[in-house]
């Protein structure tokens, strides 16, 4: 049997690959070995087979090259669910799921149609298919949003020189919790355990800031949320040496202001 040197390259560096499957590095030996005109009987100790496997691959390797190294195609059992049935699991998890339920599980989604589990979990995959995620976004009903959102790119992308951007975002109502025990640390084998129980304070406001071009973040909470007054004082919080211009954006306006002289 003869190999192309590209052949005996690639044969060569499955052998010498760690992260090679071993029956493809098996085969791969089988190929090399019989280039150098060795036997059957001589070749299967080596590579690790029978010597009618090592037939099986040296035919192989010699019709097909590297190619000849996979595994051909199975035919299998035939497909217990056709078409209709797989196609009733993909309509059943992209309607709404049942009342009382946030999301379709395989499980609900498996009663539903009729099907097992475990297959209704493979014809989802297989379909990539995930009734369990879910992704959100937020239409925006300003008519002059695509103008306020160019000026703030604008702004993130080519700031006034000398300036220091900073982006504003707030999150109120904010449960302040505190519990009413304490934590019992981690233990070789155990996780940290919390109780379940706490105490309510109330809710507070929690605004941060950005500082774009830097990554710096300052934030703080208020248990009032005041938007100006908030937004103020984060401003504030900065280091006390501005440059000429200082460029602040909330979720809805975009200013620069410049620092009393």
């Amino acid at each position: 049997m003869r190999l192309s040197a590209e052949e005996r390259a690639q044969l060569e560096l499955i052998v010498a690959s760690p992260t090679s499957e071993q029956r493809l590095v098996r085969r791969a030996k089988v190929g090399l070995l019989a280039e150098q005109g060795l036997t059957n009987e001589q070749i299967a100790p080596q590579a690790g087979l029978s010597a009618h496997k090592v037939g099986k691959w040296r035919r192989r390797i010699a019709e097909e090259g590297i190619a000849g190294l996979a595994d051909r195609p199975r035919a299998g059992g035939p497909r217990r669910y056709g078409h209709d049935e797989r196609l009733r699991v993909f309509q059943t998890a992209c309607s709404p799921p049942p009342q009382g339920e946030t999301h379709w599980t395989v499980r609900s989604l498996a009663a539903a149609v009729g099907i097992g589990k475990s297959q209704t979990q493979v014809i989802l995959a297989e379909a990539d298919l995930k009734p369990h995620q879910v992704r959100s976004w937020l239409t925006s009903i300003d008519p002059d949003f695509e103008t306020k959102q160019a000026e703030v790119c604008g702004l993130y992308l080519d700031p006034p020189e000398g300036a220091i951007v900073v982006s504003l975002d707030e999150k109120t109502g904010v449960q302040a919790k505190e519990p009413i025990r304490a934590e019992i640390a981690i233990a070789p084998g155990r996780p940290a355990r919390r109780e379940f129980e706490y105490k309510r304070h109330g809710t507070v406001a929690l605004l941060a800031g950005l500082l774009v071009h830097s990554g710096e973040i300052r934030g703080a909470v208020y248990e009032r949320n005041s938007r100006s007054s908030s937004s103020t004082s984060s401003i504030d919080s900065r280091p006390r040496s501005p440059p000429t211009k200082t460029c602040t954006r909330s979720s809805t306006t975009c200013r620069c202001t410049r620092p009393p002289r």
